[in-house]
C-alpha cells in the first residue's frame, strides 16, 4: 500500500510538470507525456503487482483527464490498456534499461495516439481533426520521447534510493521530521 501511495505521488508531481502552463511550447498543446512515460515504467516494472498497477495507472488516468479536459474515462482506459501491454511485453523481454524502455515509451506514444484519435474520430469527427491531430501528436510524441530517458533515470533513482532506506518512512524520505509517540507502558 505504501508503494502505491509514493508511486501516485510521483505521478502527480509528473502530471503538475507535463500540465505546467509555462513549458516550452505549451500554449500551443505540444507538452510531454510524462504520465505515460511512469506509466510504461510501472508496466516494465517486475516489483509492480498487477492489480495494484492497474489500480495507480487508472487513478493516473482519470488525473490526466481532468487536467487534459477530456473525456473522463478516456486517458484511465488508455493507461491501463498499454500497463498491460508493456507487462505483457516484460513476459517475453527483459525491459530494464533505458534504451529499452525509451523505445517502448516511443511504442506506448503511438499507440495512444492511435487510441486517442480513434475515439475521438468515432465519437467526434470534423474536418480538420485529421491535421490538428497530426500537429499535435508528433510534437507530443517527439518531447515525449525526448525526456523519457531523464525521466527513467530520475525513476530508477528514486526507486534505489527507496530499496536502499526500507526502513525510512516517507517523511524521513522528505527530510520532514516528526516527532516519536511515547510508547505506552
Amino acid at each position: 500500500m505504501g508503494n502505491c501511495v509514493v508511486i501516485l505521488l510521483v505521478g502527480f508531481v509528473l502530471l503538475f510538470i507535463q500540465s505546467h502552463p509555462l513549458l516550452p511550447y505549451a500554449k500551443s498543446g505540444l507538452r510531454p507525456d510524462l504520465v505515460l512515460v511512469l506509466v510504461t515504467y510501472l508496466g516494465a516494472h517486475p516489483g509492480i503487482k498487477p492489480i495494484g498497477g492497474s489500480v495507480v495507472v487508472s487513478i493516473l488516468g482519470y488525473g490526466v483527464a481532468v487536467f487534459s479536459g477530456s473525456p473522463l474515462g478516456l486517458y484511465s482506459f488508455i493507461y491501463l490498456v498499454l500497463f498491460l501491454f508493456v507487462r505483457l511485453l516484460r513476459t517475453l523481454f527483459v525491459l530494464q534499461q533505458i534504451s529499452v524502455l525509451t523505445f517502448l515509451v516511443t511504442i506506448s506514444g503511438v499507440l495512444e495516439g492511435g487510441l486517442v484519435f480513434l475515439a475521438f474520430w468515432t465519437f467526434h469527427y470534423s474536418s480538420g481533426f485529421f491535421s490538428m491531430f497530426n500537429r499535435v501528436f508528433i510534437g507530443q510524441l517527439f518531447f515525449t520521447v525526448v525526456f523519457a530517458p531523464f525521466i527513467i533515470a530520475a525513476l530508477q533513482r528514486f526507486e534505489n534510493v527507496i530499496e536502499k532506506n526500507k526502513n525510512l518512512n516517507l517523511f524521513a524520505l522528505l527530510g520532514i521530521s516528526v516527532p516519536l509517540r511515547k510508547a505506552k507502558q
